[in-house]
């Protein structure tokens, strides 16, 4: 199992040449879309992650996938600094 710690509010900048440039909720879903549509589905996130359990909330377009804007929408609405994700076991 394979724990993401996200965090939010550090400040400044994403140093250049140690992460990707591109934007947090870009990279979010990178690492969780395992379909790599570029969007989440609910079932792409682990089945006991508050976002996944307030989908319909963060999914504004309902479409039932979470876009690049939707999941900064999330990364901005949490009233936590860490968001725990822990994916599914890959089968």
């Amino acid at each position: 199992m394979v724990a993401l710690i996200w965090l939010l509010g550090c400040g400044g900048g994403v140093p250049t040449g140690h992460f990707s440039a591109a934007s947090p909720p870009e990279r979010l879903i990178g690492v969780l879309d395992r379909n790599e549509d570029g969007r989440l589905s609910a079932d792409e996130l682990p089945e006991d992650s508050d976002i996944r359990m307030d989908f319909s909330t963060y999914d504004t377009d309902g479409d039932q996938r979470l876009d690049p804007d939707e999941v900064r929408f999330v990364l901005t609405s949490t009233s936590a600094k860490t968001l725990i994700l822990v994916p599914p076991e890959a089968d």
